[in-house]
């Protein structure tokens, strides 16, 4: 028992706990800007990512091969832009467990993230970031803090926590501490610090001392001027404060001087000597130390009753939920009636991490950034739209198109005319993902919402408008507008927008196959035409859904082209063969004198006249022997 005791103090004191939340690669490519699995505008399948963990300190730099508090890789999870992890990552635990001897407060989480492939696995990304977290006492209780790494093509979020094992304490989990009634001690521990409190009837440092108070003694030990102070080893007599010697009966003020006592301290005089009782802000044994040195929450710079906790090397501030904030010094203006800025009855909305802080959700008839204006009033010129021929246009975009065009009529062209308002049957929410208006999967997707939601009986018919804005580091968000028909009437769809302004609404995220998008929207700018159009080429395009058939025809084309080439070079092998073959047969004319073409004509001639020369040598020799 003892030797695991010593083991649990030497090798863990307590536990860091990782858990990854959700990874999303926006365009599906790696670190070489190319799909995971194609190139160009030819993506055959999504990535399928392996991931490469390590914590460390955060004096530990970036690299994968220092990690003091562990280090741990997946496997592949494949074919998939978009993870939302459960129990496992990639068959790794989730969440990740690491063991500490001692909390510094912070520390540093690193990832390598790689696409698998047969030959060699490509790299994706490499994410980077620092933490901070309190200790919590233990497990159970403690409270989960949900971060994001990302950079301007992939995020990762994930939650950390942080406690002490059982029977350690502090704010470093390094004060070990379990309560005993037995020879090796008589205490129990303080649930905070961890500090021992003797039982009662016990001292010493490990309250195994039980002695008798000697200073109970009747007649008492020290005369009626002393006072009795009980010791381990006995008792001792001492005097008041401000008095001295055998019978407590000679003072010296002199002796202490406020003089010696810095920042305003007052001196004492002790039988055994001096000290210094300090101000609240001062403390040392001359109050020559700041407290806020001591503590740094001793100067309570939190605003708004949010609560100061000591951290290492300084403070954080722990904030209502009504503020945020270093100090929390900025307050939601929806947090009572009287600070409401929303207009005409109009319902402020708290948005949690957004710059804006607050949204006014506008009652029918009234608009602009605090339902200031009433629409039903406006006065505008009568406009007529130009739509193109055989096109449809819903309420809702004929009513955006009247918008847009009313917010440029002058004062002199407005007369008394009321503007159709459609504004409770539409909601609107901002993904962050490329979304085609055509997009079966999120038409489903809504579809099975607003009747869950809702509490419909069957599915509405869903018609989405979709625009398509950039971030300011790369993101593609695409502004979502849904309208519903149930039987042909639109349907209120007022409460469903109040529940999109909750971007880590869990109800609504396990509906939709890609991330709610948490930002301001409209402080991004709106892809051009050309820009949209490359953005939507692989999910529009008939060669990214036919890519197979673009695949089969590349590849009837280079075989068309090889057998082709190989007829041409056989017949002209062939051909050559026919002309070099010599003539076997000589053709004879009617006279019986074999025909020659005309090139061998001369060479036929000089060969009967060279034979004929022959013949008459041989005449001539003939004729010499005969003589």
């Amino acid at each position: 028992m003892l030797i695991l005791k010593m083991l649990q103090i030497v090798w863990s004191t307590g536990k860091i706990e990782v858990k990854f939340s959700r990874y999303i690669n926006h365009g599906g490519t790696g670190v070489n800007g190319h799909c995971c699995d194609g190139r160009g505008i030819f993506c055959f399948s999504h990535c399928d990512h392996r991931f490469i963990i390590c914590l460390d300190r955060t004096t530990g730099g970036k690299s994968l091969r220092r990690c003091y508090y562990g280090r741990k890789s997946s496997r592949d999870i494949p074919n998939r832009n978009t993870i939302n992890f459960g129990r496992s990552i990639g068959g790794v635990p989730n969440p990740m467990v690491y063991s500490f001897k001692s909390w510094p407060g912070t520390a540093a989480l690193k990832v390598d993230v790689y696409d698998v492939d047969d030959n060699e696995d490509d790299k994706v990304d490499f994410l980077y970031g620092k933490f901070s977290a309190t200790a919590q006492r233990a497990k159970a209780g403690s409270k989960e803090k949900t971060h994001r790494l990302s950079t301007p093509r992939t995020l990762l979020d994930y939650k950390i926590r942080v406690y002490c094992d059982a029977n350690y304490f502090g704010p470093k989990c390094e004060v070990y501490c379990v309560p005993q009634d037995d020879s090796s001690g008589h205490y129990t521990c303080d649930s905070a610090t961890g500090k021992k409190i003797c039982n009662e009837g016990w001292f010493g440092e490990k309250c195994d001392e039980n002695r008798i108070n000697e200073c109970e003694n009747i007649p008492p030990p020290c005369n009626e001027d002393q006072i009795c102070n009980d010791t381990k080893s006995g008792y001792i007599c001492t005097c008041p404060e401000g008095f001295w010697g055998e019978f407590c009966n000679q003072t010296n003020s002199t002796l202490c001087d406020n003089s010696l006592c810095l920042n305003n301290g007052t001196c004492i005089l002790h039988s055994d000597g001096i000290s210094c009782n300090c101000t609240e802000s001062w403390t040392g044994e001359f109050c020559e130390i700041p407290m806020s040195e001591v503590d740094p929450c001793f100067i309570n710079l939190c605003q708004n009753n949010a609560n100061c906790i000591k951290i290492q090397n300084g403070y954080e501030c722990e904030c209502p939920e009504t503020t945020q904030g270093f100090h929390c010094e900025n307050t939601s203006v929806c947090h009572s009636d009287d600070d409401n800025p929303c207009e005409h009855g109009s319902e402020c909305v708290r948005l949690n991490g957004s710059n804006g802080w607050y949204e006014c959700l506008c009652e029918a008839g009234y608009s602009g950034v605090h339902c200031e204006h009433s629409l039903s009033t406006t006065t505008v010129q009568p406009v007529k739209l130009q739509i193109p021929d055989n096109t449809t246009v819903s309420s809702v975009e004929a009513t955006t198109m009247i918008d847009n065009v009313t917010d440029h009529v002058t004062e002199s062209e407005k007369r008394t005319t009321t503007t159709p308002i459609i504004d409770k049957t539409m909601a609107k929410i901002y993904l962050l993902a490329k979304v085609d208006k055509g997009n079966q999967d999120i038409e489903k997707s809504f579809a099975r919402m607003i009747k869950d939601l809702l509490k419909l009986e069957k599915e509405p018919m869903i018609k989405l408008h979709t625009e398509i804005f950039k971030g300011d580091k790369g993101d593609i968000i695409t502004e979502v507008e849904v309208t519903a028909m149930k039987e042909g009437i639109p349907i209120d769809l007022s409460h469903l927008q109040k529940l999109f302004l909750d971007p880590w609404n869990s109800n609504i995220q396990k509906y939709l196959p890609v991330p709610i998008y948490s930002d301001v929207p409209h402080t991004h700018p709106r892809l051009n035409t050309k820009q949209k159009a490359l953005q939507q080429l692989h999910e529009t395009s008939w060669i990214h859904k036919h890519w197979y058939v673009v695949l089969l025809g590349v590849l009837a084309l280079v075989v068309g082209i090889i057998v082709l080439t190989g007829i041409i070079i056989f017949c002209r092998r062939k051909s050559q063969k026919v002309e070099e073959k010599p003539p076997t047969n000589i053709p004879t004319s009617s006279t019986g004198v074999k025909e020659v073409s005309p090139q061998s004509f001369e060479n036929s001639l000089y060969f009967e006249m060279d034979h004929g020369r022959q013949n008459s040598s041989s005449r001539n020799t003939y004729s010499r022997n005969l003589t």
